[in-house]
C-alpha cells in the first residue's frame, strides 16, 4: 500500500459497511419528549430564545432538548415544568395535556421574573407603580 492510499479497517465497500438504522420517530409523535417540549413551549407562547432566557439556559440547549436525543437533567426538567405550567407527568407524556386558553405574554413574564429578583424596596416601588397604572386604566374604562 502506498502512502497516498487511504487505510480502511475491515470491508472497504461502503454499502456493505453500513448497518441498518432504526426508523426515526414520527415528527408529530407526542410521546417523544423533545417533540412534546417543543409543542408545549410554542403553545405557551415562547420562542426557543425566550424560553431559554426564562429557564436560565442557552437557546442551543433548548434546541438540544427538543431534539430526539435530548433529555434534560432533573433540575432543568423542574424549571421546564414551572415555566410551561404543566405537570411533570404531562411534560413526560404520561398524562394528557389540557389545552391553554391563551398563550402567555412572555415579555411581561420576563419582566416579572426580573422584578422578583430585585431588593424589597424596589419591588414595592414597582408594585405601587403597577397599582397606579391599573387604577388609571380602570378609570379610563368607566368613562363614557
Amino acid at each position: 500500500m502506498d502512502e497516498n492510499t487511504p487505510y480502511h479497517m475491515g470491508n472497504t465497500n461502503p454499502q456493505e459497511d453500513s448497518l441498518p438504522r432504526p426508523p426515526k420517530a414520527m415528527p408529530n409523535n407526542p410521546h417523544e419528549f423533545g417533540t412534546l417540549l417543543a409543542h408545549l413551549r410554542a403553545q405557551a407562547g415562547y420562542t426557543q430564545k425566550t424560553f431559554a432566557q426564562e429557564i436560565g439556559i442557552s437557546q442551543r440547549m433548548v434546541a438540544y432538548f427538543e431534539s430526539e436525543n435530548g433529555n434534560p437533567p432533573l433540575p432543568i426538567l423542574r424549571k421546564f415544568v414551572k415555566a410551561l405550567g404543566v405537570s411533570a407527568d404531562q411534560l413526560l407524556g404520561l398524562e394528557k395535556v389540557t389545552a391553554r386558553k391563551k398563550p402567555r405574554d412572555t415579555r411581561l413574564q420576563q419582566r416579572f421574573s426580573q422584578v422578583e429578583k430585585l431588593p424589597e424596596a424596589e419591588k414595592k416601588d414597582v408594585a405601587r407603580y403597577l397599582d397606579k397604572v391599573i387604577r388609571l386604566a380602570k378609570l379610563e374604562q368607566t368613562k363614557p
